[in-house]
């Protein structure tokens, strides 16, 4: 777990591990330079963590992002398993002892379930059926995005967790997708059809954008993230090009518009470009190359396409 600046958040997580019912059971927290009331928080939970027969392994490091905090944590952890958690999510007291048991039966090397995905007035699973849970190995369900698992779910052996590499520093989000396609490359998975956590989408949230500029911003980390995987990835024998290539169109159809949206059309065109030279298939940008059609008749008018949902791109926020 790694924390930054929410100590109003953090006794909840750390709790929600506390009344897991699998034992033996160590928790990795590293504060990732938060300058507030962690320090005095974190202390408080370590003694009740230890109460609990819950090993407390905290420490506190110079800030580096959520990637640099989860690298030190996988450093100092001592298990031959690691599972993850947000902060400001909890799991269900069942879920390690529920995915230990799978991973005994089966035998696999990783294991995933569903999570509760809880927004300011929706409630919604995570992924939405557990048909749609990753199982087996290779990426090419999770690239194609007809599989899921969010990262707070997963729970692998560390053998393997070392084997995959750190996550990526350079990436500021997107680091848990980088990184999940990177341990799908290395590890078979098995799944528990059943919601065994909560994730909650904050303020703080580090998919959380508000206005044009952050959401280009999320953009340009996104398109890193997912032409960055390929290079990684792409001599490991359960790597799919035709997902990744499925995946590569899908979010440059999004950064498109988002530059149709805000009235940038030469931008557009580049990034159609790039999607195109990077093999992205022709077909699947169908619908981004109407938009940019028409974004062109109405740029000889004055007029720009209208978010479907905000209207003015400067009022979008996610």
């Amino acid at each position: 777990m790694c924390t930054y600046r929410r100590p109003q958040l953090l006794p909840r997580a750390v709790e929600s591990v506390m009344a897991q019912t699998h034992r033996p059971l160590e928790l990795v927290l590293t504060d990732d330079g938060s300058e507030d009331d962690t320090g005095r928080v974190m202390r408080e939970l370590a003694k009740k963590c230890e109460a609990a027969g819950v090993s407390a392994n905290f420490a506190t490091k110079v800030n580096g992002g959520v990637a640099s905090a989860r690298n030190a944590g996988l450093g100092r952890a001592r298990g031959d398993w690691v599972a993850f958690l947000d902060d400001d999510d909890t799991w269900q007291p069942q879920k390690i002892s529920k995915q230990m048991a799978e991973l005994e039966r089966g035998g696999a090397e990783a294991c995933c379930c569903q999570f509760l995905q809880v927004r300011e007035n929706d409630e919604r699973h995570m992924p939405l059926s557990p048909d749609q849970l990753l199982r087996g190995r290779g990426p090419s369900g999770y690239l194609s995005r007809s599989a899921d698992a969010h990262i707070n779910s997963i729970i692998v052996k560390a053998e393997i967790a070392r084997r995959v590499g750190p996550f990526d520093e350079a990436l500021r989000v997107y680091e848990d997708f980088d990184w999940i396609v990177r341990l799908l490359c290395e590890a078979d998975f098995a799944c528990v059809p059943e919601v065994l956590g909560r994730y909650e989408y904050t303020a703080g949230s580090l998919f959380k954008f508000s206005g044009y500029e952050q959401l280009l911003a999320r953009d340009e980390m996104q398109e890193r993230a997912v032409v960055g995987v390929r290079e990684k990835c792409r001599a490991k024998p359960s790597w799919d090009d035709s997902a990744w290539h499925t995946r590569l169109a899908q979010d440059f159809d999004q950064f498109i518009k988002h530059r149709l949206y805000a009235g940038e059309l030469d931008a557009a065109r580049r990034l159609l470009e790039r999607a195109l030279l990077l093999g992205a298939p022709p077909a699947l940008l169908k619908g981004a190359r109407r938009k940019m059609r028409k974004a062109w008749w109405l740029s000889l008018v004055g007029l720009r396409l209208k978010h479907p949902k905000f209207g003015h791109i400067a009022q979008v926020k996610g």
